[in-house]
């Protein structure tokens, strides 16, 4: 498979070279096939895969704004439960769409304050030492640490695992109350946050689905549909890196002289770190692929076909050799990196092969310069 791969990037290589010689390369929008292909996909993922995404992210960051309600109104092991339930769905649907890092999350400047990590825990219970009440203006005043998903997790699982444990600190001490005040005042904070971004998507809204889809065609962010299609290719390169650098990289120690170190991993309290990786490349898969489920509707595998069905189909196998390699990570990623290295560092190996083919081949077709980092080749 490696092997296979390697050959495809060879010849990607140079059939690249031969297109620069002959003035052919990128995704030329004088040419009716690429520009039809283009326009189609646009319009197919910004409809069909990123908004249905948002849609997704605000019904579960409301889902999760009532159990953390329900939980502080009456803590038990059940409604404890329950709310942990609910920020794991979020996360998920956070964690899937968190490849899409253009657009109205930038804009927004939400993406900080909904996913800053690695937890700073000091900051959070400063905070907690600091106010009783956690409102709006309240929170506007807190640091990006202090707020989102990793800050719910960490007041959600802190303490143990174990539900007796984190009950017992929302019902007796100094900080029991301003802890669930925060943890409330969060989860209003997440919801509102996640509705502004679907509500920026949205075509009765801010309308940027829209304004993807019609790239080149009057839309007033992109001025080509060769730019729309940048921003996405940039996106998944971004991702890519991300995950394989800070999520397993770092972790296991890549950057460090070896030493792997468990309390780096995303999500560490809940012991879902693994779960957040699959997300990020079930997120990238579906706009590859341009699938939901079992339906296609097209993504950006269909563009690179037209310049080269083989690096198209070595970068679809890539990414699910990526997908069945994190999944193969027995229990959780802070103990897989003590007890079961050889799979997280199997994993690390196809994330490093997918980014590698898809900035070294399939940017390259796709006429993209990389705009984020520096290890596409490491």
């Amino acid at each position: 498979m490696d092997e296979w791969i390697r050959s495809v990037k060879r010849w990607a290589g140079g059939a690249l070279i031969a297109s620069v010689a002959l003035g052919t390369v990128a995704c030329s929008e004088t040419s009716s096939p690429l520009l039809g292909t283009m326009i189609q996909l646009l319009a197919n993922l910004s409809q069909h895969v990123i908004l249905p995404a948002y849609v997704e992210l605000d019904q579960q960051a409301a889902v999760l704004e009532q159990e953390l309600g329900r939980f502080c109104a009456n803590p038990t092991a059940e409604t404890l439960t329950s709310a942990r339930t609910a920020w794991r769905s979020a996360q998920s649907r956070y964690k899937r769409i968190e490849v899409i890092a253009f657009g109205p999350a930038k804009e927004l400047e939400i993406a900080n304050r909904v996913d800053f990590w690695p937890t700073r825990p000091t900051n959070i219970e400063q905070a907690l030492r600091d106010h009783l009440i956690f409102d709006e203006v309240t929170l506007q005043t807190l640091g990006a640490s202090v707020l989102g998903l990793p800050a719910i997790e960490y007041l959600l699982w802190a303490r143990a695992p174990e539900s007796a444990t984190v009950l017992e600190s929302y019902a007796s001490g100094s900080l029991a109350s301003a802890r669930c005040a925060l943890l409330v005042g969060l989860g209003n904070d997440l919801a509102s946050k996640a509705h502004a971004l679907a509500n920026a998507w949205a075509v009765d809204g801010g309308g940027y689905a829209d304004s993807l889809a019609r790239a080149g065609r009057g839309s007033v962010e992109y001025g080509s549909a060769q730019s729309a299609i940048n921003a996405l290719v940039n996106a998944i390169s971004m991702q890519l890196e991300i995950v394989k650098d800070d999520k397993l990289g770092k972790p296991l120690g890549t950057k460090s002289g070896g030493d792997v170190s468990p309390t780096s991993v995303e999500s560490p309290y809940s012991r879902t770190s693994k779960e957040d990786i699959l997300e990020n490349l079930e997120g990238i898969r579906r706009i590859y692929n341009g699938t939901v489920g079992t339906a296609p509707v097209g993504g950006l595998e269909q563009l690179l076909m037209l310049y080269s069905p083989e690096v198209a189909a070595a970068l679809r196998q890539q990414i699910e050799a990526s997908i069945a390699a994190v999944t193969a990570i027995p229990g959780s990623l802070s103990e897989a990196l003590v007890q079961h290295r050889d799979a997280v560092e199997a994993a690390y190996r196809e994330l490093q092969s997918l980014r590698t083919l898809f900035v070294g081949s399939a940017m390259s077709l796709l006429g993209t310069d990389t705009v984020f980092g520096g290890s596409d080749g490491d």
